[in-house]
């Protein structure tokens, strides 16, 4: 149960100090192992929330190499190139999605 409670203040801390103009460095965070997965899960879905599509679409190709075999990043590209209209794209990381969760 703790556990659980400290991941949730995690998120809220991320959501609480995120704002469009205190960007955090994708790559830099994506690199660091200060962050745990699921706080960098949690920064990609604010990226999503806020509608944020360019951040979002540069931690998520980086999440995507970082964490290939975690669905989320493909989740979040997948829909991201089909808004840009890059179906291939879209495509391919459909296509990873459904090996990685077939059902």
């Amino acid at each position: 149960m703790h556990c659980s409670a400290s991941l949730i203040g995690i998120a809220h801390d991320l959501t609480m100090s995120y704002s469009p103009q205190n960007e955090v460095d994708h790559k830099s965070a994506v690199d660091s192992e200060l962050l745990p997965l699921q706080r960098q899960l949690s920064l990609l879905s604010q990226y999503l929330k806020n509608q944020d599509w360019e951040n979002a679409k540069g931690f998520a190709s980086t999440l995507s190499q970082k964490l290939p075999n975690h669905p989320d990043p493909w989740r979040a590209l997948a829909d991201l190139y089909r808004r840009e209209g890059t179906s291939w794209n879209a495509l391919g990381a459909l296509k990873k999605l459904l090996e990685l969760q077939p059902n």
